[in-house]
């Protein structure tokens, strides 16, 4: 793997562990998690679930984004880390 793919890959890692670390805080939140960006969450009585159903889901995202990866010639659309270089010999 060349020093480029190497660096795509830690950074494609580091992706996912944010999305997992947001998931996280959210999951464990006081307040109401908005779930789009600059986006007021509306008045709800279960603000608990809420964060946690919101936590759950980044949470999944995130590993879901770590495992993508490892598991790139599997996808729906046809398309992988091999079509698009990410993993081919030098």
């Amino acid at each position: 793997m060349t020093e480029g793919r190497l660096w795509g890959f830690a950074l494609w890692m580091a992706g996912g562990g944010l999305f997992f670390v947001l998931g996280l805080a959210a999951f464990v939140s006081k307040k109401a998690v908005g779930f789009w960006a600059n986006i007021k969450t509306v008045p709800m009585k279960d603000k608990k679930g809420y964060n946690r159903t919101v936590g759950k889901l980044w949470i999944v995202y995130g590993i879901v984004f770590w495992e993508f990866p490892f598991f790139g010639n599997i996808i729906p659309c046809g398309l992988s880390f091999r079509f698009w270089g990410f993993w081919q010999r030098a």
